[in-house]
């Protein structure tokens, strides 16, 4: 995976000097996708050299390890292995995570329909309580939510509402969230 280190640097390098070049700045469009590009690559290039620099100390760990003579330095040493072995697993995997393509529809808006389900005004109360949570997370996630159709029951609860969310990434977190509850 360390590999692939260098060629995203270059990719990096490239698209910097494309952004560098004036033309590039006076067309929006082209300068955009660029921008979304580096967004893109950076933390891969940032995360693949943080994976480089702990395999390189995991290796002089090791070789510590194994050639020291003093047993109370050679012990400090294998914890450091066993600390660093844990470090490299998890940027192994944050890597893997950086290098999975993005869904080209994570980053759409969405309109998202809550119906109180069977159970009277309980559901109700609950389609309420469902909006509300929602409405929270989108607030905590800087999106707009936009009421875009209501009917409200007997009891101040949802019979059904309709809402509008809109912002960075708004589908991508939320698509799993389906199903009667």
């Amino acid at each position: 995976m360390v590999e692939k280190l260098d060629d995203f640097v270059r990719q990096l390098e490239a698209i910097d000097a494309q952004l560098a070049d004036g033309q590039v700045m006076a067309d929006m469009k082209r300068y955009t996708a660029l921008m979304q590009e580096r967004s893109r690559i950076a933390p891969i290039v940032e995360e693949l050299g943080h994976l480089k620099d702990l395999l390189s100390q995991l290796q002089e760990a090791r070789s510590m390890a194994s050639s020291e003579d003093d047993p109370e330095l050679q012990e400090m040493a294998k914890e450091e292995v066993a600390h660093l072995e844990g470090e490299v697993e998890h940027s192994e995997r944050n890597a893997k995570m950086l290098l999975i393509p993005p869904d080209p529809m994570a980053g759409k808006n969405i309109i998202m329909e809550i119906r109180a389900g069977t159970g009277g005004d309980e559901a109700s109360l609950f389609a309420s309580d469902l909006l509300r949570m929602y409405s929270h997370y989108a607030e905590s996630k800087r999106w707009k939510m936009e009421v875009m159709n209501a009917s409200e029951s007997q009891v101040g609860g949802y019979k059904e509402v309709v809402v509008s969310i809109s912002g960075k990434d708004v589908y991508g977190s939320l698509r799993f969230e389906s199903g009667v509850h």
